[in-house]
């Protein structure tokens, strides 16, 4: 069991099902013996992520914009409590605030106006 939980090529999970363990046991059955795997190695032997980064906007078309203040959102929450499309209100569904003129620098209270969620990717999609 040790040789195998040395051999950095397998992981726990694997190791652990071979002798009819649990993953936890088997880690700490190693580290009662003094033999402890580093945590990159432990990472570098996980399950790999998908790459998604193709989707990411190119840095040079990012705009370096600034959230809404919070202070500002609940005013325009409190003044319009349901979407400006559909009329849903808050008990059904999550509403957001969006930019008219889809310029996210541009957070002037005119600018923005309050959508549900549907509502507003919508308005992306109708754009695409």
């Amino acid at each position: 069991m040790k040789e195998d939980y040395l051999n950095y090529n397998t992981t726990v999970s694997k190791i652990a099902k071979k002798y009819g363990l649990t993953s936890r046991s088997l880690q700490r059955a190693m580290k009662n013996l003094g033999v402890v795997r580093e945590r990159k190695e432990a990472t570098r032997l996980s399950v790999k992520h998908k790459d998604y980064s193709w989707l990411r906007k190119p840095e040079e078309l990012k705009v370096k914009r600034k959230s809404i203040p919070q202070g500002l959102r609940y005013k325009i929450l409190r003044a319009h409590p349901y979407c400006s499309v559909c009329g849903a209100t808050y008990q059904q569904c999550p509403l957001s605030i969006d930019h008219i003129d889809n310029n996210p620098t541009n957070n002037n209270e005119n600018n923005l106006q309050v959508l549900c969620l549907e509502c507003n990717y919508g308005k992306y999609a109708l754009k695409e």
